[in-house]
């Protein structure tokens, strides 16, 4: 998945900073992976150019720790508009504490 270039993975920890990132999408940032990891995981994209409102935006799924499924949100890349899909689901540990958010991407350009 990750090395056809059919899609990206990516983790956070209970903050929200990326715990985990592909090494394409730094690449697509203009980044190097150990750049973004600690970084909070918005940064990612340009959430004031995000399609939808209310249940649908990004924000609130990482707020409200639900479940989410091919969210079209922008990526935070400046010399071209760059769009990707994103799903995650909340990680939780045996003692039902959250841990944090994993997932993957494509992208939709």
């Amino acid at each position: 998945y990750e090395e056809t270039g059919q899609g990206w993975f990516w983790e956070t920890d209970r903050r929200g900073l990326i715990t985990y990132i592909s090494r394409p999408v730094a690449h697509v940032l203009g980044r190097k992976v150990d750049e973004i990891i600690g970084r909070p995981f918005a940064e990612l994209f340009n959430l004031s150019e995000q399609s939808g409102e209310g249940e649908r935006t990004l924000a609130f799924h990482l707020s409200a720790r639900s479940s989410f499924s091919e969210l079209a949100v922008r990526a935070a890349v400046y010399d071209e508009e760059r769009w990707w899909s994103v799903t995650g689901r909340p990680t939780y540990d045996a003692f039902n504490n959250f841990q944090g958010f994993r997932g993957s991407g494509t992208d939709l350009t």
